[in-house]
């Protein structure tokens, strides 16, 4: 199934989120100037989203970091 979205919708607002961070912001800045831009545009757009979530790491079938 090339070119299916699973949530096409959400997938549209985040792009557009994305895009207009670069657009305003555009290119240079540190990693942090673009986070703190996306979350603010994320809850301008009243999307629920998760900060800083850990996630286990595995490889090899082995877990390696948190």
């Amino acid at each position: 199934m090339k070119g299916y979205l699973l949530y096409p919708e959400l997938s549209y607002k985040l792009q557009g989120c994305f895009f207009q961070v670069y657009n305003t912001l555009g290119f240079g800045h540190k990693e942090i100037v673009y986070h703190r831009a996306l979350e603010r545009e994320l809850i301008k757009h009243q999307l629920v989203f998760g900060k800083e979530v850990s996630l286990p790491i595995i490889y090899d079938g082995n877990k390696i970091a948190d």
